[in-house]
């Protein structure tokens, strides 16, 4: 099938055979295709090598290795290979089917019947048949059929080596029954098997039959059968083939028999064949063959397959020491999937030494390529997500998917880098689920312990409900290393907050009987002392899987008096056996580290080019392993222990001079890796070299995105130094801005002040602005306002301290601002002095950084930027100054309404005007902020939805903006009462700013938000948990916001245990605190929230009959208070005490119907929570009939809808107790 060219691979300038395929129909490319996967990811030396399968218009084609010499009968018969290519095409191969009964066709016989063959034949064919048998053991191990075994497949070359080929009917190992049907005879007629013919189950019999007529016909002198096809076919039904002459050798006239026997499982199996033919099963392809003790761990992954197939996402992390077997476990497990229909697995692996950004996913994304590209266009174009473009920038590769050429529909040219990659994790999530509706997908990650915290990132965020990709997540890592891999630690947070099944696999090393046992079976068949060695081996090797492997398979060849040493002497034994030149490049390959091209791996061993023999020698040796044969493919050690100890055995200076050859051959690869360049420097002891290719390294991640790994980068080439200190100061810059960008904003802030010390006075304040600023927003406000109080002494400003002159100086600037008014000169940047402009930011940084944790220092310094920026008349930093001035305003609510709108409408007006991005984003924060502080809250998560976008696709460095965008928005939907969107989103954003470092949005989600979440979800007990730890990294500041937000979390918590001592205490605590640091009368939200919880608070004490009058007081004051408010949300949270009092005095049904006027105001507001809630004590106030039970439905759709555990625990927290 097809026909084979010699041809010349012009990439690697070598001599090649091309097999090719053209105008074939569906079948024979089918065929074809199998025929080049069969032995694509096999290794053997007896097995012709497979290179590349490509396509070319309507023609098909796979380059393999070329193999010179003679057919297995011309070589036996005294034929001389004289190294020349041999094709061998033969009409007797068919792969058609023919339908019953077999037309009458001759075969073609050798020579006659004679005695047994001369001794040299004999020799001959007893010195190629063990090589034979153990191809086909190494191919049967892959799971694979040959099908087609005859003497013109099977050549010799001159040094003696055997080489099986033509794959064209290569199959996997399969059960398989005719059933009456038209047999497809695949094959060829003289060497099929008998149930090969009648279509019975194939099984490595078959190929073991073929091997025996081709042994007969040497040893006979003809084919055991003549006739036509009919007529052989029948006789292969029925008979045995006539007896050998009595003069030939008896060992083989017995293998002849036993492999032509007609019935498959009375042929004997490879082991027994080769045991025949006295070869020790120290071949790697055997041993590794052998999988023992393991049934539990796969049972479990089958489970978590299971999962996945009952459509639930499910992760499995198997883990264990290094060479207990945790690779291969998942490999058998992979391959026994593999089989089944609509699977789609991608597979990774991360190095320790690897410099790509996203290594865990990297290989994952280029498997994932290969697919797409693969896949008909029609069908690949239907997976492309809406963002085409962020993930093509992300991941280059799949800009080769041309289906994803034409679906590209969203192209914003945005700026911020972190927004990008927001986009990018999304794009591919939606991929991937795609992916997962059609097909049974697999992820499985290799080695994770060497993974970046980018890649665990990403992967969390694939697993995040809602809607996560139904798929199963498999994990590999080093136990060892579960501690200290960042990658670990986070993606297994993730996955246990993303509530996807997890399943713990613990691969421990075998106990002494397993690994007795395993040791027995890989033993060289017959060798001597077997149970006494392998005792020793087992002890020896601990257990582990692999150490056993390689122990067994020394064990004869280096310990002939039984003994099987330690492993890292054996591997010491074995390298110095080898060539010079062998052992050499192993070492080259050990020192690297990391995988490494063929090419430079040779290059840096010091080859004139690249030693495909020597390549070849490590890898049967299992040694190395490779990626394939071509010279850009990839090389690295076959284990990471193997890698240890030819590592550790080099003298340091010959280890120095190995990462001298490797750094000048990196330094100059076609592939460079500028991060691998940099590490081979530094082993060099060429610091100054090394920190020049990590900085490189450090600018190419953060443009890929990478923002954790550039920061990496750039801190080790810190650490090597450079004697120039404006280079280094430059340096640290870099390592600041991609901390931030990563949003570590307190290790931002510590270098970005680091790199002020000694710079010129003008970058000194734009680098303290930045510290004091990175500070601020991420929560570390003590650091922040230091910080800022050290700038503004720079540029003539002071940061008040007290609170008495923080409201003065608020009072009075604002007394300037009225007198002033609004209008302004406009004048561009270049017309205004550098020093005004330089005080306008730093003012503008301050307030910003200040406003969400002290509202009334915030403002204060606002006001100033507003008359500053006024006075300057940039229209920009106007704008921006309005727009937060009109946040400020909106904290007095209604009384503030007019001045509010007046300052939005002035700044939508010159943002509008200018264009500006970031003005244009901030007029819409602004605006959300303030519909927010009016209780519109629908319209306060629309105007910042905006707000978000815009800050999203159109701006670069505002995670303050948008933390402050994303609290507003989590606030809006709790007190809106959305609270399944309210999780999801909190989840995601919490576990966002853990991995940045972010306490400003850690404590302000964690602290009051995610309380919420948990109270509805049913679990007081770790509400208490998540504010104690959010609270517990602010530490014990002054008074602030979130100080405020803890204590009414926290009161809401002891309202849903029923603990009124608590409740009471908390709430009249949280007001007292409230009051003193002068925020009481500025804002009107967390006014209404306290003076609600108070009287709620007192309803429970009062209910529990604790100081009944007092408490029944304090209700009705907190009544009055909130009725001042003038608020529709604060009058209806009036109108529920009320009804609170009413029922407490017994009148149960006048309760009940100011309960259901309450509700329809909350409808409207809309507080869907409250009015839900109202409804359901309503309902109970009521007791049975018609109208309770359709006030009851109405709370329990808004609770199922929402995923509310306990509605009757819920409603005792919001509203206020009822007995039931």
């Amino acid at each position: 099938m097809g026909v084979v060219y010699e041809a010349t691979d012009t990439s690697r300038g070598s001599t090649v055979a091309l097999k090719s395929l053209s105008g074939s129909n569906a079948s024979a490319l089918l065929r074809f295709k199998q025929e080049f996967r069969s032995l694509a990811d096999l290794s053997h030396r007896n097995l012709a090598a497979l290179y590349e399968l490509f396509t070319t218009d309507d023609s098909w084609f796979f380059s393999m290795e070329l193999v010179g010499g003679v057919d297995f009968l011309s070589y036996v018969r005294g034929a001389v290979p004289d190294g020349t290519s041999s094709f061998s095409m033969t009409a007797e191969t068919s792969d058609k089917a023919v339908p019953a009964p077999i037309s009458s066709t001759s075969v073609d016989l050798a020579r006659p019947r004679g005695p047994a063959p001369a001794p040299d034949e004999i020799a001959r064919l007893r010195a190629v048949l063990p090589q034979l048998a153990s191809g086909l053991v190494a191919l049967h191990g892959a799971n694979t059929l040959h099908c087609d075994i005859k003497p013109s497949n099977v050549l010799v070359e001159p040094s003696g080596r055997l080489v099986l080929l033509d794959f064209g009917l290569a199959t996997p190992v399969r059960d398989y029954v005719s059933e009456g049907r038209a047999i497809s005879i695949a094959g060829t007629v003289a060497y099929m098997a008998p149930e090969q013919a009648s279509g019975d189950a194939l099984t490595p019999a078959v190929d073991w039959y073929a091997m025996g007529v081709m042994v007969y016909q040497v040893l006979a002198g003809q084919l055991p059968f003549a006739g036509s096809t009919a007529e052989v076919l029948r006789a292969k039904q029925t008979e045995d083939p006539p007896p050998l002459h009595p003069s030939v050798p008896s060992d083989l006239a017995d293998l002849c028999r036993a492999l032509l026997r007609r019935t498959p499982s009375e042929r004997p199996t490879g082991s027994e064949v080769l045991a025949r033919l006295g070869v020790s099963a120290q071949d790697p392809s055997l041993v590794e063959e052998v999988f023992l003790g393991r049934d539990a761990h796969l049972n479990s992954l089958r489970d978590a397959l299971a999962d996945v197939q009952s459509g639930r996402p499910s992760t499995a992390f198997v883990h264990g020491r290094s060479g207990a077997g945790k690779s291969y476990l998942v490999h058998h497990f992979l391959s026994s999937v593999r089989s089944e229909r609509d699977v789609v697995i991608l597979s990774g692996r991360c190095y320790e030494e690897e410099s790509v950004p996203y290594k865990a996913l990297d290989s994952l994304i280029d498997a994932l390529a290969v697919r797409l590209r693969r896949m008909p266009k029609p069908d690949a174009a239907a997976l492309a997500p809406r963002d085409v473009s962020a993930l093509t920038r992300v991941f280059p590769v799949l800009r080769d998917v041309t289906a994803f050429e034409s679906t590209a529909r969203r192209e914003h040219g945005i700026l911020d880098p972190q927004e990008v990659r927001r986009r990018a994790f999304l794009a591919l999530r939606e991929l991937i689920a795609r992916l997962s509706d059609r097909y049974l997908v697999l992820l499985h990650i290799d080695d994770l312990q060497w993974g970046d915290d980018d890649s665990a990132a990403l992967l969390g965020d694939l697993l995040r409900p809602p809607d996560s990709p139904v798929l199963l997540l498999l994990c590999a890592y080093r136990s060892e290393w579960a501690d200290r891999s960042s990658c670990i630690r986070t993606l297994r947070a993730a996955v246990e907050g993303s509530g996807t099944v997890a399943r713990e696999i613990a691969v421990e090393p075998f106990d002494a009987d397993d690994a007795r046992r395993l040791a027995v079976a890989l033993l060289p068949a017959g060798v001597s002392h077997a149970q006494e060695r392998a005792d020793r081996i087992a002890h020896e090797s601990g257990g582990m899987p692999f150490f056993i492997h390689a122990l067994a398979r020394y064990a004869e060849s280096d310990r002939p008096s039984g003994g099987v040493g330690d492993l890292d002497e054996v591997i010491v034994r074995r390298v110095e056996r080898f060539v010079p030149e062998a052992r050499r490049l192993l070492q080259t390959i050990a020192v690297c580290g990391h995988p490494i091209t063929r090419r430079d791996a040779c290059r840096a061993a010091g080859f004139d080019g690249v030693d495909p023999g020597t390549l070849r020698l490590l890898r049967t040796e299992h040694l190395i392993r490779t990626t394939g044969p071509e010279d850009r493919d990839w090389v690295e050690p076959y284990h990471d222990r193997i890698r240890e100890v030819v590592a550790a055995h080099l003298d340091p200076a010959v280890r120095t001079e190995f990462h001298s050859h490797l750094a000048a051959a990196l330094e100059t690869s076609e592939d460079r890796d500028l991060e691998a360049v940099a590490v081979h420097f530094e082993g060099a002891g060429q610091p100054d070299r090394a920190a020049g290719y990590y900085q490189q390294a450090g600018d190419a991640a953060a443009d890929a995105l990478a923002f954790g790994r550039a920061a990496r980068l750039f801190a080790r080439a810190l650490a090597l130094g450079s004697p120039l200190a404006d280079h280094n100061r430059s340096l640290r810059i870099r390592y600041a801005d991609a901390l931030a960008n990563d949003g570590r904003g307190h290790e931002a802030g510590h270098e970005y002040l680091r790199a002020a010390e000694g710079a010129p006075p003008d970058l000194v304040r734009d680098l303290q602005r930045k510290a004091a600023y990175q500070y601020c927003v991420s929560g570390h406000l003590e650091e922040g306002r230091e910080a800022l109080r050290k700038l503004l002494q720079h540029v003539g400003g002071k940061l008040k301290d007290s609170r008495v002159a923080v409201i003065a100086g608020l009072l009075w600037t604002r007394a300037r601002l009225r007198i002033r008014g609004l209008q302004f000169q406009p004048r561009p940047e270049g017309a205004i002095a550098p020093q005004a402009l330089v005080v306008s930011d730093v003012t503008w940084a301050a307030s910003a950084g200040i406003s969400m944790f002290d509202v009334l220092a915030g403002a204060e310094l606002q006001a100033r930027n507003l008359l500053q920026a006024l006075n300057i008349g940039e229209p920009y930093r106007v704008a921006r100054a309005l727009a937060w001035e009109a946040a400020h305003s909106s904290n007095g609510a209604g009384k503030s309404w007019p001045r509010t709108e007046r300052l939005l409408a002035e700044a939508r007006r010159i943002s509008t005007e200018i264009g500006h991005p970031h003005a244009e984003a901030m007029v819409a924060l602004s605006t959300g902020i303030a519909e927010f502080t009016m209780g519109r809250w629908q319209s306060a998560r629309d105007r910042l939805g905006e707000a978000e976008e815009r800050l999203r696709t159109t701006c670069t460095g505002v995670a303050w903006e948008l933390d402050t965008c994303n609290a507003f928005g989590l606030w809006a939907r709790m007190y809106g009462g959305d609270f399944l969107d309210m999780g999801r989103r909190a989840d995601v954003l919490m576990r966002e700013a853990h991995e940045r470092g972010d306490l400003y949005a850690s404590t302000t989600i964690g602290g009051f938000v995610l309380p919420h979440v948990l109270l509805a979800q049913g679990r007081p007990d770790d509400a208490v948990r998540a504010v104690d730890e959010a609270m517990g990294r602010w530490g014990p500041e002054e008074f602030r916001l979130q100080h405020l937000n803890s204590l009414y979390a926290r009161t809401y918590i002891d309202l849903y245990k029923g603990d009124s001592k608590a409740a009471i205490a908390r709430a009249q605590q949280a007001r007292k605190e409230w009051v003193s640091s002068g925020f009481y009368s500025q804002i009107q939200v967390p006014r209404i929230v306290g003076e609600g919880l108070l009287g709620r608070a007192a309803l429970l004490m009062a209910a529990h009959g604790n100081d009944v009058s007092s408490m029944r007081s304090l209700a009705q004051t907190a009544i009055r208070r909130l009725d001042r408010e003038q608020a529709t949300w604060g009058s209806a949270w009036a109108g529920l005490l009320r009804a609170g009092l009413l029922a407490q005095d017994g009148k149960a049904s006048e309760a009940a119907a100011l309960l259901e006027t309450t509700a329809a105001i909350l409808d409207a507001v809309p507080m869907t929570q409250y009015a839900a809630t109202a409804r359901w004590q309503a309902a109970q106030l009521l007791g049975s009939g018609d109208k309770s039970e359709a006030l009851r439905h109405a709370a329990r759709q808004w609770a199922a809808r929402e995923g509310i555990a306990d509605l009757d625990r819920l409603s005792d927290t919001f509203i206020f107790p009822v007995t039931r």
